[in-house]
């Protein structure tokens, strides 16, 4: 399954990380970051500007763990994803 931005960014990480599988950090401006972990590939590169809806990888078979952060603060998803 596609997984995309869910808004305008640049990519500020992409790697494994222990208990979250394949990871890709979006970094939105102003303090805003979105994460999505537990992916099966990445298709973007550390520093490249992805535009909301472009792909970013894809979900392995567990799905994707995803986060709203304002620096080190979880935020609400509902208002980023339109849910």
């Amino acid at each position: 399954t596609p997984v995309v931005a869910v808004a305008d960014g640049r990519v500020a990480y992409t790697d494994r990380l222990r208990d979250f599988g394949r990871l890709v950090i979006l970094d939105h401006g102003q303090s805003y970051f979105t994460v999505y972990a537990g992916l099966s590939r990445i298709d973007v590169q550390t520093g490249a500007f992805v535009a909301k809806g472009q792909g970013i990888g894809t979900a392995d078979e567990a799905g994707v763990f995803f986060e709203v952060r304002e620096g080190a603060r979880s935020l609400d998803p509902r208002h980023w994803t339109g849910l």
